[in-house]
């Protein structure tokens, strides 16, 4: 074999072989890409399932704020009513005040006539 023939080989193995450690270092370097690559998916993956909670949370904040509206709305219409009745109570306890001096004064009254028809018996019994 001639010198040229040689360094060619030689040339040859030598590419051959830094194409083989460059390749390995590819291979490496592809590993390392595709490990950064599914953690970066985790993260987005984390990341999603975080802003759906944070959502789900927010929700679930409206709908306690919505609860929280009709409860001091249904409370004032409480209390309104609680109002009206004690209102009503007050009306009803001077109306029957009202009537319960009324029959009084209706007793006396018959009482009144009650003896005034019994002396006017005994009177005219004893007129006769």
């Amino acid at each position: 074999m001639k010198i040229i023939d040689k360094i060619l080989i030689l040339f040859i193995c030598s590419c051959w072989s830094i194409f083989a450690i460059e390749s390995d270092d590819i291979k490496k370097k592809q590993t390392e890409l595709d490990k950064l690559r599914k953690e970066i998916n985790n993260c987005e993956k984390q990341l999603e399932q975080r802003e759906k909670n944070e959502k789900n949370t927010l929700e679930l904040l409206d709908t306690y704020d919505k609860q929280l509206i009709l409860i001091k709305k249904l409370t004032k219409k409480l209390r309104q009513e609680e109002n009206y009745v004690r209102n009503d109570i007050v009306d009803r306890k001077t109306e029957i005040e009202k009537l319960e001096n009324r029959l009084s004064f209706i007793k006396k009254q018959y009482l009144n006539y009650v003896l005034a028809a019994i002396k006017m018996v005994e009177h005219m019994t004893l007129n006769y």
